[in-house]
């Protein structure tokens, strides 16, 4: 069984504990004081930790994401409940979401609820159409009424912000008739998970998990109708362009293996997060278009862009102290000497420009995108030093938890804005996430970015053989079978990208397949397979070839008493010898079957 990395009980006591309670930041404290809030300062990070684990399990097993920040501490007290949303991705500016509750009971124990819930921030809808819009939403919302309810599930009626919500007996019919008439004014579709003692990690985890997916047809029932509705999604469509609706992780990784475009995406993040836009609505434009403004974004200074190596240091990313020639100048008797002055790094002077926040000329917003690429060819925690701390979310400036420290070198007090994002990326085929430092993992969302066969210019590809027919190989098939072999014969990290045979597009021709093949396909098999050709063999299908003209690995028995005088019995001596065979580049039949079974009468 999978290991639950999720410690619900912990959840629940640290409200029992502490919900409600005064909260002080500790860093302004001292003794036992600073002492008992530190403590429940890391308890509640743990918290949210936690939290943030239930809704990875949400999103594997239903594709939902979490979505806003996991807030445990407001205004100087602890929450006296926990939210956790989740949406599907392209309902992700809907109002409507599958939300998981941690909230106190009647008898003042606390519990967990999964619950459709409507919630949506007057601020962000324009004051001419605020009641009309919200009235339209409560109606299509309450067409959950519509689906029967299941055996566990219950009406509720409020919303945690006035209140437990309290039980509704009343029948569907009745219901109906409180929600016309004014008296009820939003219900809710709710499955509770009570706290017991007897309740085990393993049942509280499937409890909550299945709950979820028992709410989703009601979700996903509600947010067609809102989809349907053209008034709603001119209006939704506004807020994700013109509000701060848009929730990007402020710290994101994209890993995977090589060629799987990672450092390409980097742009469409970039100019998403710059512009406060959908991801998605960002990739269905044209890719020049989105070029042209990251370059313009990138010039003005919103976003940067560097590249980790093993020489990267400290002093190039934060601060460090640098040699400088002072050439003779005889006014002031000055001979040609050194001098050594303090130096701002590339993030440093990033941040001082973003702390700044003003919006350039386009009437773009306020946030500043720094890319990293490579981010694991560098040590990590040399080139970030104290800085690990201060990305967190939590301890941006303007946060609650807000963090600053005093520099080595310049000695001047040192915070990151919180309209700084950071994109790293990560070739897993280099170096696996588990060997990255634990403190960089626990502050980065990672992004897995694996071979995309559903691309359309991979789909689209029509490789032309010599005489400019139609070859019929299929890149995409080719592509998905040596990686089905790879993963099984080594893992999926180390898989080959889809971006290795894009050059395809503009150049569907044989030779440039050849090419790829010989120059990139083969070259990274021998290193991943240290050379092991049988296993090459399998990879390319040669194995199930029985015409050697069509194989790219040729295969050739030693005759070691031809090579070798004398006896040579007590010798590990290799019976078998590989090489390359050129000649299957050119033949169209031996990519055709990579995928392929061959026939019998070939």
């Amino acid at each position: 069984m999978k290991k639950i990395d999720v410690n619900y009980k912990y959840i629940l006591d640290f409200l029992n504990n502490y919900g409600g309670n005064e909260y002080k930041d500790s860093e302004k404290l001292s003794g036992k004081e600073k002492e008992k809030f530190q403590g429940i300062l890391n308890e509640g990070k743990q918290v949210a930790k936690e939290l943030k684990n239930i809704s990875k399990y949400c999103e594997e097993k239903y594709k939902l994401e979490k979505v806003g920040q996991l807030i445990w501490q407001h205004s100087g007290r602890i929450r006296d409940y926990l939210w956790l949303q989740l949406k599907y991705k392209k309902y992700k500016n809907m109002p409507i979401s599958i939300s998981i509750f941690v909230e106190k009971e009647n008898m003042g124990i606390y519990r967990y609820r999964v619950c459709l819930e409507l919630k949506e921030k007057d601020n962000s809808i324009p004051k001419e159409n605020r009641v009309e819009l919200k009235e339209k939403w409560k109606k299509i919302y309450h067409s959950h009424l519509e689906i029967p309810k299941g055996e566990d599930m219950k009406y509720t009626l409020g919303s945690n912000e006035k209140g437990t919500p309290e039980f509704i007996s009343d029948n569907i019919n009745s219901i109906k008739n409180k929600i016309s008439n004014g008296e009820y004014d939003k219900v809710q579709i709710s499955i509770c998970i009570e706290n017991t003692d007897e309740k085990s990690n393993e049942e509280y985890h499937n409890d909550i998990v299945n709950a979820v997916g028992m709410i989703i047809p009601y979700y996903e029932r509600v947010n067609d109708e809102l989809e349907e509705d053209s008034d709603i999604m001119k209006q939704n469509i506004s807020r994700g362009e013109t509000t701060n609706e848009i929730i990007f992780d402020k710290n994101i990784i994209l890993y995977g293996p090589p060629g799987t475009g990672k450092t390409y995406n980097t742009i469409y993040y970039a100019v998403a997060i710059c512009e406060n836009k959908d991801l998605d609505t960002i990739k269905k434009e044209s890719y020049t278009d989105i070029l042209k403004r990251y370059n313009d974004y990138k010039n003005d200074g919103k976003i940067e862009f560097t590249t980790f190596h093993q020489s990267y240091g400290y002093e190039e990313f934060i601060e460090g102290i640098k040699p400088r020639l002072v050439f003779e100048d005889e006014s002031k008797k000055i001979e040609n000497s050194l001098e050594y002055s303090i130096i701002p790094g590339i993030f440093k002077k990033f941040c001082d420009k973003a702390k700044e926040g003003k919006q350039n000329d386009k009437g773009n917003g306020d946030n500043f995108v720094f890319i990293i690429d490579e981010i694991n060819r560098g040590n990590i925690s040399k080139i970030f030093g104290e800085l690990i701390t201060l990305i967190e979310d939590t301890k941006r400036e303007g946060e609650n938890e807000h963090t600053s420290v005093r520099l080595p070198y310049s000695q001047t007090l040192f915070s990151v804005p919180n309209n700084v994002y950071i994109i790293g990326t990560m070739n897993t085929a280099d170096r696996s996430i588990s060997l990255m430092d634990t403190a960089l993992r626990r502050r980065f969302q990672f992004i897995e970015m694996l071979p995309n066969f559903d691309i359309g210019e991979l789909k689209e590809i029509c490789i032309k053989d010599s005489n400019n027919i139609d070859s019929k190989i299929n890149v995409e098939m080719m592509l998905k079978k040596i990686n089905e072999r790879i993963e099984i014969l080594y893992d999926r990290e180390h898989t080959i990208g889809h971006a290795m045979f894009l050059r395809l597009v503009q150049n569907p021709t044989i030779e440039v397949l050849a090419s790829i093949f010989e120059k990139s396909i083969i070259p990274l098999l021998q290193e991943y397979f240290y050379e092991d050709y049988e296993k090459i063999q399998l990879i390319l299908g040669d194995n199930g070839k029985e015409d050697n003209s069509k194989k790219f690995i040729l295969e050739e028995k030693i005759e070691i008493e031809k090579i070798f005088n004398g006896f040579t019995d007590n010798f590990d001596i290799p019976n078998k010898k590989y090489s390359i065979n050129k000649e299957a580049f050119d033949n169209q039949d031996s990519y055709k079957q990579i995928y392929e079974k061959v026939k019998k009468d070939e």
